[in-house]
């Protein structure tokens, strides 16, 4: 699944062959990989899309606070 609230889905299909949304999945995941530095992020509440032993990994390091398997 891939979620980018900028990314127009038409473009990222033709660009890179990928279906993608710019609405929050309404499943759980086991890993979350934040690839883009997007503010909206910072104000995601990944515990609505995340499993009880989710990975979380920042490749821009974009968040700056400390996301346990509590939420």
């Amino acid at each position: 699944t891939v979620f980018d609230p900028w990314a127009n889905p038409s473009e990222v299909m033709k660009e890179y062959k990928m279906k993608s949304t710019q609405k929050i999945p309404d499943t759980k995941f086991d890993a979350i990989i934040l690839t883009v530095a997007h503010k909206e992020f910072l104000e995601l509440d990944f515990s609505t899309i995340m499993n009880s032993n989710t990975v979380i990994y920042d490749v821009k390091g974009v968040l700056k606070i400390s996301i346990s398997k509590s939420l």
